[in-house]
């Protein structure tokens, strides 16, 4: 793949230097394809423990999307690649070793401890020249001994290293780089050591100078003079003193390639032996890489692994010192995302721009200029009554997205007893507990338990918190002492430190007799007594570091008719809310909280509110309290979105979370308002997106799964199952009907004779489960075989229909 001239030079224009020009391009390329892009600042770097320094940049970070997919990227490596391949694969006998367990050829390294002396020994005593001799975890060619060829040699070298190295023959023959998407090559080039050409007057010190400003001015890495050039320099007897006569080529380094002074050279695959089946067998050794480099040893009759790198630079193949540049960053979003859309006119972004914005601590910004419109999609619920009573709402919905997406779904018990379930994908395995995936760790989650320590790793992450300190509920005094310091009219909060769903909170206290009372209610050893912020309650749920949706959370109420008692109207709320799959639990209770209430405004259960009066039944905005959800995702103002965003960002290893936010109005900029967060929960309830008690449901569920598996295995097919045995008459057809919508299939269900027929729509994966499930059936069902076969698709309809009988 080539393309013009023009496109190489916007790949190039960004003023990166030449190793640190892959975001850049991949990000270009990306956008020219229709995706979204976006470049990711330093408070992902610290979400995602992603260090700072000069491997990793601001402008290395970044993450595409086409709406299923949604990948980050560090330069060319997917974020999502598992740590134990990145390490092994960084080690270079590891990494051999797995290399030569599926047939590929490799320089047999040895391991040894130069810091051990029986291992420093042994390499003297194992060694069979010539050998290479390297770091073991090193990379760019730094501390690389070639072609060491006497003991002499090899004592010069070793001195120049400590730690674990690998010893390895040294493998005569042209060495390539080989670039492959998954196991299929696409592209190679030919590295050449450095060199100089003499002049008959300089020496080759001044000669490598002049070279390196002619390298500087390209952005080109320039030639190092260390031990590895006066070795080979002494082979030829001599040294950087030395005069070379004109037209003279001097070697400088056995060590090849751009990272070591050396060309690149863009060269036909066809030019290797067998690159085909090389690329197949490292695929096969490490099936986890999408995207790799190969060094290699082309000896005439086979390629011999040097080394494999899981983030490689592409400078080389955009732009090559000799050769024909290749468009690798379209070839690798291609690979990635699989889009066949033509290419888009996108200018070339301003990169110092870019990298302005991400210094001054945003945590996102849009490459190409587009707004970052990736709220979680409005959706429909047509079969919300079908998901009742079938377990945990909010792992429900989860679980049906994952079948939806074409994963599977697993649920057993661990070590002690305790409920667990897993999805897994082609690529990986992830398990979860409740809502919870496994990679939300239980540091983060106990952090974001424990209200205070929420609150300092906040303020940690500049985010302002209300002020406020934790306090032993038997310790009034040292309560009161505080409070008495205030300043005068300060109104305050106390909650239960590890409380959730509103328990035990008493809001807008302004009195030190409220203040005891409160200590008394929280039920709590440690209470949080913070500042008040007078406001409305809103959740607004994040993953991965973007804004999904949010709700207004409104106290219990009921609205006066002028002829229902206040108990009558609680009860027909109540009757409403059983419709809903996630209120139905969350019902209005009579307690001492309202009864307080009710009398402090003058009323009591058996009072008959006017027509369209509202009376607010508790203080706080709870929902599993009887309190109602009001989608307002499309109202929220940016600076709400991303002060949401960076408090999921302030803890690592959070894979989504719920952020209360206390606000006067969520669609105004925060500089005109006070505001506060007061809440993160790791293990929020996703449900509330799906079934709010107003406005439209939001498809968090799923955009959680999109996140956490970045892929997507959805083949959607139909089938047609005839159950037999007993199967009418004890409630097969509703049964089935209810593990149709919580395995997100459509389906028609109908009784035929003394048999029930289904045909269903959805993914293959929930299809096979509702197979294995059809012939268990439901308590008095008693099915005897289930047939199977594909139908047309024409013949389900969308949604799920039960034919009456």
């Amino acid at each position: 793949m080539t393309s013009s001239a023009s496109v190489f030079k916007d790949y190039l224009s960004a003023g990166f230097s030449s190793d640190n020009c892959c975001s850049y391009a991949v990000s270009l390329a990306a956008a020219r394809r229709g995706l979204q892009v976006e470049w990711l600042g330093k408070p992902f770097f610290k979400h995602l423990r992603v260090p700072l320094n000069k491997a990793n940049q601001l402008g290395n970070l970044y993450r595409i999307s086409d709406g299923n997919r949604r990948i980050i990227f560090n330069k060319t490596l997917p974020f999502h690649t598992s740590k134990d391949v990145l390490r092994a694969v960084k080690d270079k006998f590891e990494s051999a070793a797995t290399l030569s367990g599926y047939g590929v050829t490799t320089t047999n390294p040895k391991l040894y401890d130069l810091e051990d002396k029986k291992s420093r020994k042994q390499l003297f005593k194992d060694v069979t020249y010539p050998v290479v001799i390297k770091p073991v975890k090193g990379s760019m060619g730094k501390s690389v001994f070639a072609n060491i060829e006497n003991k002499k040699e090899l004592k010069q070298a070793v001195k120049q290293l400590s730690g674990k190295v690998v010893c390895e023959r040294y493998v005569q023959g042209k060495e390539y780089r080989v670039y492959a998407l998954g196991e299929r090559p696409v592209a190679a080039v030919r590295r050449q050591p450095p060199y100089v050409i003499g002049n008959g007057a300089d020496t080759i010190e001044e000669l490598i100078e002049a070279k390196n400003h002619e390298r500087r001015e390209k952005g080109l890495p320039r030639i190092k003079t260390d031990e590895a050039t006066h070795l080979k320099l002494a082979k030829d007897k001599l040294t950087l003193s030395s005069v070379p006569s004109l037209n003279t080529c001097i070697t400088l380094s056995d060590k090849l390639g751009r990272s070591s002074g050396g060309l690149i050279e863009r060269v036909e695959l066809s030019e290797l032996d067998d690159a085909v089946g090389f690329c197949s067998g490292v695929q096969a050794a490490f099936p986890e890489l999408e995207v790799f480099a190969a060094d290699v040893i082309d000896t005439g009759s086979e390629l011999v692994a040097i080394e494999i790198n899981t983030r490689p630079q592409i400078s080389s193949l955009l732009n090559p010192d000799l050769g024909e540049p290749f468009d690798f960053a379209d070839a690798f979003v291609l690979h990635c995302f699989g889009v066949q859309d033509s290419e888009q006119s996108v200018p070339a972004p301003n990169a110092k721009l870019l990298l302005s914005q991400l210094e001054q601590g945003v945590s996102r910004t849009s490459f190409a200029d587009t707004q970052l419109s990736d709220e979680a999609p409005v959706i429909t619920e047509p079969n919300a009554a079908l998901l009742h009573n079938q377990g945990n709402i909010h792992q429900l919905i989860l679980q049906r997205a994952a079948w939806q997406r074409g994963f599977r779904v697993e649920s057993f018990k661990n070590s002690k007893g305790h409920a667990r379930w897993s999805v897994s994908c082609h690529e990986k395995t992830l398990r979860f507990r409740q809502n919870m995936p496994s990679v939300t760790s239980l540091k983060t989650r106990n952090i974001t338990n424990n209200k205070f320590e929420t609150k300092r790793k906040l303020v940690e992450a500049g985010i302002a918190a209300p002020a406020g300190e934790k306090f032993k509920v038997s310790n009034t005094d040292a309560v009161l002492k505080w409070y008495k310091q205030q300043p005068e009219g300060t109104r305050v909060v106390v909650k239960p430190i590890d409380g959730a769903g509103g328990k035990g909170v008493t809001s807008n206290i302004q009195t030190a007799d409220e203040l005891k009372a409160a200590l008394e209610y929280a039920q709590s050893e440690w209470v949080v007594v913070e500042e008040h912020i007078t406001g409305d309650d809103y959740r607004l749920i994040c993953s991965g570091g973007r804004f999904l949706a949010a709700i207004h959370r409104l106290p219990a109420s009921v609205t006066g008719d002028g002829k229902h008692t206040i108990e009558q109207l609680i009860k027909l709320k109540n009757d409403e809310r059983q419709a809903n799959p996630y209120l139905k639990k969350c019902v209005i209770r009579y307690d001492e909280a309202m009864e307080y209430r009710l009398k402090k405004h003058g009323f009591h259960l058996q009072t008959v509110l006017p027509n369209n009066e509202k009376l607010y039944l508790n203080d706080i905005a709870n929902i599993t309290a009887g309190g109602d959800s009001v989608d307002v995702t499309e109202q929220v103002h940016n600076d709400f979105k991303r002060l949401a965003e960076s408090a999921q960002l302030a803890f690592t290893d959070l894979a989504y979370c719920g952020v209360d936010i206390l606000a006067r109005d969520i669609t105004a900029p925060i500089a005109e308002q006070q505001t506060a967060i007061i809440e993160i929960n790791a293990n929020c309830d996703v449900a509330l997106h799906h079934f709010p008690s107003v406005g439209s449901p939001r498809d968090t569920a799923g955009e959680i799964i999109n996140d956490l598996f970045n892929t997507t295995e959805l083949k959607p097919a139909s089938r047609f199952f005839r159950v037999r045995g007993k199967v009418t008459g004890v409630g097969y057809r509703k049964w089935a009907a209810r593990r149709c919508a919580a395995l997100g299939l459509d389906a028609d269900i109908r009784n035929h004779g003394k048999s029930v027929e289904i045909r269903a729509y959805g993914s293959h994966s929930a299809l096979d489960q509702l197979h294995n499930e059809l012939i268990k059936g439901p308590k008095n069902a008693v099915p005897t075989d289930v047939v199977c076969r594909d139908c047309d698709y024409a013949r389900v309809a969308q949604g799920i229909k039960v034919e009456k009988d």
